[in-house]
């Protein structure tokens, strides 16, 4: 079974909960639900988006807004979903610096574990 993980920055920075904390109750109930049904397999299918190799987004829509949590799948065999970056989508198209910030914490992620992994060699 997958677990959930949140990004945080190399200073601590809990970034990914708070701006959860920040939705509306509801859109954060609806996010943390298909997270949990994500785990489960139990998904619809427009409910998950590959957005690249390695980057996917679930897609939550309630109460007119489109919000999308972005995730990495991390880990020994890919077993822990690491969140890093929730957004509440104002457009049809994603904006590119959304898209980015999602690829480069997940990026930086993989290479800080990589970097602690080489200096217990």
């Amino acid at each position: 079974m997958d677990h959930w993980r949140f990004y945080k920055t190399e200073q601590g920075g809990d970034v990914v909960r708070d701006a959860l904390d920040e939705l509306r109750v509801a859109h954060k109930a609806a996010i943390i639900d298909v997270a949990t049904r994500y785990t489960r397999s139990e998904l619809l299918a427009d409910e998950l988006e590959t957005i690249e190799t390695g980057l996917f987004a679930l897609r939550v829509n309630v109460d007119g807004c489109a919000l999308r949590l972005y995730f990495g799948k991390v880990g020994r065999g890919g077993a822990i979903c690491l969140a890093v970056h929730v957004l509440n989508k104002k457009s049809q198209k994603v904006p590119k610096k959304d898209l980015d910030t999602a690829r480069r914490r997940l990026r930086e992620w993989n290479s800080r574990v990589y970097r602690l992994k080489r200096g217990a060699d």
